[in-house]
């Protein structure tokens, strides 16, 4: 018999050499592989105490709270990432095995046996599955910066929110797409672009600098505007009034937040996992105190 035959694994399957924290593809293996150590497990422990925590206090007084983040550091190599997007889908919670219909969580309490904080750590998930729906929205900064505004963090965070959404990743465009979802207008929107040229809106929208006629025609045409002109306007209007400071995307993001439904008794909550920070902050004082701001605020509203 081989000696690859006597293990359960696949052996031979490819290794990505960096974990990708917006990859959900990849998710149900990584959380099977992770290794728990001594240490993992303690930070683990801290974290999910720290979040259950703040939900007890939120739950009895609605103190703001300003301790709302958590900065993972460590060497290149040293599993930042790793560590990051499980505890971020940890508290997602959804499926990440669609074969087996395994959640995170499921997948992960295989790796608790006999640590020291395992009872802790498994009666601290248990009460964010009770208590809690979260939504993680996972990416590496980088790789998410615009031509518009690339040193902006709250603008960054704001775009990938929206595109995890299903939304534009233009802040002025996935603005008006939500506005259309709120009165019910999205989806003859976007089955009236499809009808006047003839490829669906996703595809359209990526040229959006180029399309605004198109844009413009096609609100018209649905009767939110009474001339394509004046539709023109609009959507000039919301180019030129995009208002993006730490406080508007804080409150932006608190008022979703605030829109979702939650377990009887619990919580709806949203969940940045962002990766390579430090790299894009460097030292940066502007970004170091745009962060700051952030945070501050995501805590105070």
């Amino acid at each position: 018999m081989p000696i690859r035959d006597l293990f359960l694994r696949d052996l031979g399957r490819k290794i990505e050499g960096v974990v990708k924290v917006y990859d959900q593809g990849a998710l149900a293996q990584e959380i099977r592989e992770f290794v728990l150590t001594d240490w993992t497990e303690e930070k683990l422990k801290s974290i999910l105490d720290s979040f259950t925590e703040s939900l007890d206090a939120r739950r009895k007084r609605a103190q703001p709270m300003d301790d709302m983040g958590v900065w993972i550091s460590g060497f290149f190599g040293s599993g930042k990432s790793h560590f990051a997007k499980l505890v971020g889908y940890l508290l997602q919670n959804q499926v990440a095995d669609p074969q087996t219909g395994e959640t995170a969580m499921d997948l992960f309490e295989k790796h608790l046996h006999d640590g020291r904080y395992v009872r802790d750590i498994k009666r601290r998930l248990g009460e964010i599955r009770l208590y809690t729906s979260v939504k993680t929205v996972a990416f590496e900064i980088k790789s998410k910066q615009t031509l518009n505004n690339p040193n902006s963090i709250a603008e960054i965070l704001l775009s990938a929110f929206y595109e995890s959404l299903g939304y534009s990743d233009a802040i002025y465009l996935a603005r008006i797409e939500k506005r259309l979802d709120a009165r019910g207008r999205y989806g003859d929107f976007k089955g009236e672009y499809a009808r006047l040229f003839g490829q669906p809106w996703e595809e359209g929208r990526r040229e959006h600098e180029f399309n605004r006629h198109r844009i413009a025609k096609t609100m018209a045409a649905i009767g939110l505007y009474d001339s394509e002109a004046e539709a023109a306007e609009g959507i000039k209007d919301a180019y030129r009034l995009e208002r993006i400071t730490a406080e508007s995307v804080a409150q932006e993001l608190v008022e979703w937040v605030d829109s979702q439904p939650a377990p009887a008794g619990g919580q709806a909550h949203l969940l940045f996992v962002v990766d390579e920070m430090g790299q894009f902050i460097g030292d940066d004082r502007n970004k170091i105190e745009e962060l700051r701001a952030l945070v501050e605020q995501l805590g105070n509203q």
